[in-house]
């Protein structure tokens, strides 16, 4: 990439090593061609990159492919890095969202339940049915029994009046809890519905908290993009001009000098040199 090029024309001042004027416009373009035909990066067949710098210097290519390595490795590293910020960001934002969301449900929940007397969906219209099924019970057998005792001649008034002013009592205790279960009923749907709501984004909530604890504890490990296998060592066999290629060169070269010797011996040999000479 641009980067690594620019990296490692900056670190071992490749400018100077290649021998190229900076000042020259086409010096960034000159200084990248020739890096990029002595650098190589290929894949081999068990997935693993393989780097490697030709100079002629053999300890600056064994530094230059190792800083090379890092450099490698340090970008996509960056990459991720960025990515997980702003995943962090991200996921920061949608807790306090959530929050203050659940902040406001709460709120209008307090408000309706002191409105409506609603403190348990679940099990308070239950209790509030039972009593006035018990109250609506004993006063019908307290008026019943009242109505017995009027008709007695034996009862005492005292026991008469007692009787009547419970099962008063009783008819407004009843009215009273007819009254609080409608004003129950009245307000139930509106606090279910903010209960789900409330529910729905609290677990929501508990989702992105958990999800960003996950990404901090990520981008708080240090684990290498790449793993390295093996760092680059100054070459112990010169990579070009190959010898064997420069040798068998040379000894064809000779050959064909030999026999085109030869050849041209043999054509002069065969020539009639005192007949050409009269002539």
């Amino acid at each position: 990439s641009g980067e690594l090029t620019q990296f490692l024309v900056d670190s071992f001042d490749l400018y100077d090593h290649y021998d190229i004027d900076p000042d020259d416009p086409l010096a960034p373009y000159y200084v990248a061609e020739t890096l990029s035909d002595l650098y190589k990066v290929k894949k081999t067949k068990e997935g693993a990159l393989e780097i490697s710098v030709e100079d002629t210097d053999k300890q600056l290519a064994a530094d230059m492919a190792n800083a090379a390595r890092d450099r490698v490795n340090a970008i996509p590293l960056r990459l991720i890095k960025s990515s997980q910020r702003q995943l962090m960001d991200t996921y920061r934002q949608s807790i306090a969202e959530k929050e203050a969301a659940l902040q406001l449900l709460a709120d209008s929940l307090q408000t309706l339940r002191e409105r409506y007397g609603i403190f348990s969906t679940r099990s308070q219209g239950e209790i509030l049915a039972s009593l006035a099924a018990r109250t609506e019970a004993r006063l019908t057998m307290n008026k019943t029994r009242l109505e017995v005792l009027r008709q007695s001649r034996n009862v005492p008034r005292d026991t008469i009046l007692f009787l009547d002013a419970r099962v008063r009592a009783m008819e407004n205790e009843l009215k009273n809890t007819r009254q609080v279960i409608d004003r129950f009923n009245e307000g139930l749907a509106r606090v279910e519905a903010l209960e789900l709501q409330y529910r729905e984004i609290n677990d929501k909530l508990a989702q992105d908290r958990e999800r960003l604890k996950q990404i901090e504890a990520a981008y708080g490990a240090n684990v290498p993009a790449l793993h390295l296998l093996e760092p680059a060592q100054p070459a112990v066999v010169k990579s070009r001009p190959l010898r064997t290629l420069t040798v068998l060169a040379a000894t064809l070269a000779a050959f064909l000098f030999v026999v085109l010797a030869v050849l041209v011996f043999e054509h002069y040999r065969q020539l009639d040199w005192q007949r050409i000479w009269k002539d």
